[in-house]
């Protein structure tokens, strides 16, 4: 922002919404289905399994974490608040996402109209997805400066 405002360019208004952050895995967060396992909780481990396999409704038993339609929700609204909140604007509004939140987004907005849910949010073994590392996603169409 200040090479920016250096060079006369007005700066963007940054705001943090925690609404926007990544899925919250609870207790099965940075831990394998095997390591789930193996720390005895066979109930969990089934559930993790079906959450890679695509299921909507899979989380952790003690409560501690998000489903994907949790997120979904939470996507839903916050996509609600955004339109409240810049709606009405002539203005371009960046939003930078990352992996299950913007998936939800993404199917909200039916961006992939001919991929199913269960696509979107499919990882490949090589931690790929339908998504081109590098490379930006317009979501939503933007708005030009006049010219």
């Amino acid at each position: 922002l200040t090479a920016l405002k250096d060079a006369g360019i007005e700066a963007p208004t940054i705001h943090v919404d925690p609404n926007a952050i990544e899925i919250n895995q609870g207790t099965w967060a940075g831990k394998s289905v095997d390591q789930i396992m193996a720390s005895g909780l066979e109930e969990d481990a089934c559930l993790a399994r079906a959450y890679r396999d695509a299921s909507f409704l899979a989380k952790a038993t003690d409560g501690s974490g998000e489903s994907k339609l949790d997120v979904l929700v939470r996507a839903a609204k916050w996509l609600e608040e955004l339109q409240k909140r810049h709606g009405e604007e002539k203005k371009n509004v960046v939003v930078f996402g990352h992996g299950t939140f913007q998936n939800c987004v993404e199917l909200l907005l039916r961006c992939y109209p001919e991929k199913a849910a269960s696509d979107i949010f499919n990882r490949n073994p090589s931690g790929g997805s339908h998504l081109r590392r590098g490379e930006a996603h317009v979501l939503a169409p933007l708005i030009l400066p006049d010219s």
